[in-house]
């Protein structure tokens, strides 16, 4: 039996609207789990060995972290490997934030992940995320003996990576995440290699590795992530910023650093980050470099596991530009800086 052109016309609407349907449905359920997920190491029982690998051109860099999280609002996290970061710690309890470098031996102290402000930038930083970047795929599977969301996440922008995360079903704790450049190339994966859940700690132990702190020592909550204005009143030099920055990326905020002699500006797509690092003029050492050329500025370039290093001297200042994205957007970035 053929079906009449109207029958035809109701059947293609009918399909069509399941499809956008389904589509509504996957992006609510993909974006109920990711919201759910930013927060999970506070409410969840854990410990675990996560590996994180990074691949430039030229070089390949693997990171090895010791990871605890506790119910409520508890984490530490030991670097095992490379040697040179080896014994770094972090210890966060939701009220603050250590961290301990043995190398110089240097602490920190720093506002917890879990306070307010921070809270504020992560969901403005998810929605940034969930703007620029279309859930392709939610699946289910089983990862060391566990049910784990599937999700893929492919950008609106060609400049923009493609994200493929594996969440804990039950904790909605992320176990791993690979990055692929647009061009489809793997540029970094994090993974558990070890997993165990319901695994509980007395927090002493943790502070015990540390060296004493001193009782009247303070948290200055303040010092992190200025608005624009904020920073421009607060910094003590005056401020360049980038005229151009690439498609669905936005300003998140501003830090003063290394006693107040240089300003860090951060921009993010939800994923990634740009940072943007500035003082007055002064001679930074850097090993492997090569010169790149742009018009009548002359500028270092690196890789690192953190992305691409720009360095470079203008106007009697000092900008390291850190990120990673193609060469010809750092380029517009660059030359839009005043």
């Amino acid at each position: 039996m053929r079906l009449s052109k109207l029958g035809v016309g109701l059947l293609s609407s009918l399909v069509q609207g399941l499809l956008i349907t389904n589509l509504y449905c996957l992006a609510d359920q993909g974006e109920e789990i990711l919201r759910s997920a930013v927060n999970a190491p506070f409410h969840t029982d854990f410990e675990g060995i996560m590996e994180s690998v990074f691949y430039t051109p030229t070089k390949t860099y693997t990171f090895k972290t010791k990871v605890i999280y506790q119910k409520s609002n508890f984490i530490y996290i030991e670097y095992l490997e490379p040697a040179r970061i080896k014994g770094k710690i972090i210890i966060d309890n939701g009220k603050e934030r250590i961290e301990y470098t043995p190398v110089n031996n240097k602490m920190d102290k720093l506002p917890s992940f879990a306070s307010p402000k921070i809270e504020k930038i992560k969901q403005k930083a998810l929605g940034v995320m969930l703007n620029n970047f279309e859930i392709s795929r939610l699946s289910r599977e089983v990862m060391r003996g566990r049910e784990v969301y599937v999700i893929s996440l492919n950008p609106r922008y060609s400049i923009e990576p493609l994200l493929k995360l594996w969440i804990d079903r039950k904790t909605y704790l992320p176990l791993k995440k690979e990055k692929y450049k647009p061009d489809g190339r793997l540029s970094s994966l994090l993974c558990y290699v070890e997993a165990k859940f319901g695994e509980h700690f007395p927090r002493e132990i943790f502070y015990s590795k540390l060296p004493k702190i001193a009782a009247n020592e303070k948290i200055e909550q303040d010092l992190f992530y200025y608005s624009g204005e904020e920073i421009k009143k607060r910094a003590n030099f005056p401020l360049s910023f980038p005229a151009y920055l690439p498609p669905g990326y936005i300003f998140q905020g501003g830090e003063i650093i290394e006693r107040e002699r240089t300003v860090k500006l951060i921009y993010t797509d939800g994923l990634e980050v740009i940072i943007l690092f500035q003082r007055p003029y002064t001679d930074i050492l850097m090993r492997k470099n090569q010169w790149i050329k742009w018009g009548n500025l002359r500028v270092r370039f690196k890789e690192s596991p953190h992305g691409k290093v720009f360095t470079w001297n203008k106007d009697k200042k000092t900008f390291v530009l850190i990120g990673e994205l193609p060469l010809e957007e750092f380029v517009k970035i660059i030359q839009s800086i005043k």
